[in-house]
């Protein structure tokens, strides 16, 4: 038996975390270890939010141990059309300030990039506008290793989308 599977969500706010762990959740019956948002927010947030360095030595000392311990898969999700995402945010973030949640998760997609370069986990980044959700998680479950009968991930992708 191998070592056990952690998967990390990551990305900047109207990206899809949410909504695609949720849906890998539901497909692989809650097995893999599934976390939203780890070391690349907390490194991306210091700087953006905090003004925090660009040191990533304790980021990769923790990445280093997990990676004693798990098979770890980092899901890097992104949106490249700048529109798209200001909807989306607008979407998520009713009432409040809209333009500095725009601006925040704009600015955050240059961050998250450095940090995709630079992390040793395995890695794939998607980009979420161009691939709808049920796309969006048959890649994962296939960079995972993990199978799912594609009308399951029809339905859930049908479930998480008006969750």
């Amino acid at each position: 038996m191998g070592r056990p599977k952690l998967v990390i969500f990551e990305g900047g706010d109207g990206t899809g975390k949410t909504t695609l762990f949720q849906g890998i959740r539901r497909l692989t019956n809650y097995q893999p270890l599934c976390i939203e948002r780890f070391t690349g927010s907390n490194w991306v947030y210091d700087q953006v939010r905090w003004g925090r360095g660009k040191d990533l030595s304790r980021y990769f000392q923790q990445e280093k141990e997990l990676r004693e311990i798990y098979d770890v898969y980092l899901i890097l999700l992104e949106v490249n059309n700048t529109e798209v995402l200001k909807e989306r945010i607008a979407k998520k973030h009713k009432g409040e300030d809209l333009g500095v949640a725009q601006a925040l998760a704009i600015n955050t997609r240059e961050i998250f990039a450095e940090y995709a370069e630079k992390t040793k986990f395995s890695l794939v980044s998607l980009d979420t506008h161009n691939f709808g959700i049920e796309k969006c998680l048959g890649i994962i479950l296939n960079f995972i290793g993990e199978v799912a009968h594609h009308d399951d991930i029809r339905s859930v992708a049908k479930e998480v989308s008006n969750d």
